[in-house]
């Protein structure tokens, strides 16, 4: 820096530390503010020298600040290792006879308003604590060189917020301690929002907002204004319990209308590329009103044809059907992991769809009917002992509880086994015989007999529904 700069800001106190809220330009701020791996060393033997966690270039983030005209960041907040600022605080006599000020003297004593000022310092290192991906983002999209990205017209004069946070006198030990504890209390007692809060307040994923509109406005979800559905319950989580009536909850209906709807989506995306990366970036930018429009009379048209093909979605006690115990009743469509492996059933099965031109709610029923020979009873075979399983307390009592430990590897299971079933993959004998061997050791143990007799039921039913 060879000049003096200066900018608005407030003086602030919280606990010990005195802090400087400012407004700097984008280019103010690239040019200003060093990164953290150009001052400090990290070093595997001296872990207390870590200043920060390790950064890198963020894609998302770049798309972000280029195609996004709401784009918005949070304040920046900036720690010194050499060199500090002045404050130069307002003259309040200026100040007191403005009628737009005068409560302010009043009510907020303990703020000064003024200018923070910098002169030219060669020994002054200032880095980011909080920000370093943003400011990593900002200075690569104010680089001439850099093309991945067009650069906002006028961007290197929007204005970012700043906190500006110096040190008094400490020893460089005692400042690093303090900056590392304020670095860590930023991130550490900072609260997620949690899926479920992403999903009500997504207004950019494509998926969330399917969702939303699907519940709040399909028939099959129907309300009174201040009641929510007894379909879907709005809790924190995904697990369901045996006491919950609600058939799913909106973290699992979420990510069944994301597996659903996904065949919709890849038209929009450029399919030579990784698919799950460009639906990534797809869910990142809302698209046009018209766009969600059309996207929902498809998604609200798949939904009217699964209910008709599975009408006891609307009609069975949903805590019954999810409780293992219930022989008649336990149905694994009335489970999360259930229902999942049956979103990932109805995008294979409708993959072969042309959703780039009008698909009829019969197409979609045609495509997915089949799931519906499927024996979906936990208790009955081939679930009995794979997704749920027996468990004998020390007095002796029997109780059936859902997969925990293997359920990864039951899922996989479960996905092999149906779509066998329904003629998606074929299997040779062979083949057939190593399904057999693993559905004998996932889950409880079953005997040769047992394998047998299931396998035999299998593959009469396998060849029923080819038929």
């Amino acid at each position: 820096m060879s000049q003096t700069v200066s900018y608005p800001c407030h003086e602030c106190k919280m606990g010990n530390w005195t802090y400087y809220i400012t407004q700097l330009p984008m280019a103010d701020l690239h040019s200003l503010i060093k990164k953290h791996k150009d001052i400090f060393e990290k070093s595997n033997r001296r872990l207390s020298g870590w200043m920060q966690r390790d950064t890198e270039s963020r894609k998302g983030l770049l798309k972000y600040i280029s195609q996004r005209e709401d784009r918005f960041f949070s304040s920046i907040v900036v720690g010194f290792q050499a060199g500090r600022p002045e404050f130069i605080p307002l003259e309040p006599s200026n100040m007191k006879d403005d009628e737009n000020l005068k409560h302010y003297f009043g009510q907020y004593t303990g703020v000064k308003v003024g200018v923070l000022q910098f002169y030219p310092d060669p020994n002054r290192k200032m880095y980011a604590i909080d920000g370093q991906h943003r400011l990593l983002a900002i200075g690569k999209m104010l680089d001439p060189e850099f093309n991945d990205y067009p650069k906002p017209d006028g961007f290197e004069n929007e204005i970012v917020s700043v906190i500006f946070v110096p040190l008094e006198n400490e020893s460089e030990k005692d400042g690093e301690q303090r900056y590392r504890r304020l670095f860590s209390s930023l991130n550490r007692y900072a609260k997620p929002t949690g899926q479920m809060m992403d999903i009500i307040m997504d207004d950019d994923d494509i998926f969330a907002i399917l969702t939303r509109r699907l519940y709040e406005e399909h028939p099959f979800f129907e309300a009174g204004d201040h009641e929510s559905t007894s379909f879907v319950a709005i809790k924190k989580g995904s697990a369901m319990s045996k006491s919950d009536d609600a058939f799913t909850n909106l973290i699992t209906f979420y990510k069944f209308i994301t597996k659903i709807f996904s065949n919709v989506i890849k038209l929009q995306i450029d399919q030579d590329k990784n698919l799950d990366a460009e639906i990534k970036a797809y869910m990142q930018k809302r698209p046009d009103e018209d766009q969600i429009d059309h996207f929902y009379e498809i998604l609200s048209m798949m939904w009217d044809a699964i209910t008709n093909c599975f009408p006891e979605f609307g009609t069975e006690n949903s805590g019954d059907s999810r409780d293992p115990n219930k022989e008649k009743f336990a149905n694994f469509l009335f489970t999360p992991i259930g229902q999942l492996a049956f979103g990932d059933l109805i995008r294979i099965r409708t993959e072969r769809l042309d959703f780039s031109r009008h698909v009829s709610e019969e197409s979609f029923m045609d495509c997915i009917k089949v799931l519906a020979e499927i024996p979906w009873k936990m208790r009955e075979k081939p679930w009995e002992g794979l997704v749920c399983v027996k468990e004998t307390s020390p007095d002796g009592q029997q109780n059936w509880k859902m997969i925990n430990e293997g359920r990864s590897e039951a899922i996989k299971l479960v996905m092999e086994i149906c779509e066998w079933l329904i003629g998606e993959i074929d299997l040779n004998e062979n083949e057939i015989s190593e399904l057999k061997s693993k559905w004998q050791q996932i889950g409880n143990t079953k005997s040769d007999k047992e394998a047998e007799e299931c396998f035999s039921y299998l593959m009469e039913l396998q060849s029923k529904i080819s038929q």
